[in-house]
């Protein structure tokens, strides 16, 4: 008994002892371990409130997204038009330009034409005319024609 009795006082002794010593450096950790998990409640308290913070305003945006995609829609079917507009205008100058050329080409091809069968019709003139003037022209018409046209070379000045 006196074993026990000794055993039991031992350790009450050394549960002094240790509560002595570890009181301090055990009550400033459960303190600083305290202090941590408060910031830590503290940190993610912030963080939720910034994160509703944020989801309130996505969903801010998000509702009016439709609006401005509507706003962009609008816009790119407006400069899709104005620049269909442009390009059928352009194509328009384009088609008046190639017929107005066309137009000029075919007058000039109708000059060119209109002046080799008058160069046409003045060489065959002059065929007919040669070969009439071959047929009924004799000898004597014909010195007098060289001596006519000798004297008016002489009149030149």
């Amino acid at each position: 008994m006196w074993d026990l009795l000794f055993k039991v006082v031992n350790t009450a002794i050394l549960a002094g002892i240790l509560y002595k010593v570890l009181k301090k450096p055990f009550t400033s950790f459960v303190k600083s371990r305290r202090e941590i998990v408060k910031t830590a409640l503290e940190e993610a308290e912030q963080a939720r409130v910034e994160a509703a913070e944020l989801s309130r305003r996505y969903l801010e945006h998000l509702t009016h997204l439709e609006e401005e995609l509507e706003k962009i829609r609008a816009t790119f079917i407006q400069e899709g038009e104005r620049e269909k507009a442009r390009i059928i205008a352009e194509a328009h100058r384009a088609a008046d330009k190639i017929k107005e050329q066309a137009r000029l080409l075919a007058e000039q091809e109708l000059k060119m034409t209109r002046l080799r069968l008058k160069e046409e019709i003045a060489e065959e003139s002059i065929r007919a005319a040669e070969a009439l003037i071959t047929q009924h022209l004799g000898p004597a018409d014909h010195e007098r024609l060289v001596h006519q046209y000798i004297e008016q070379l002489r009149r030149l000045p």
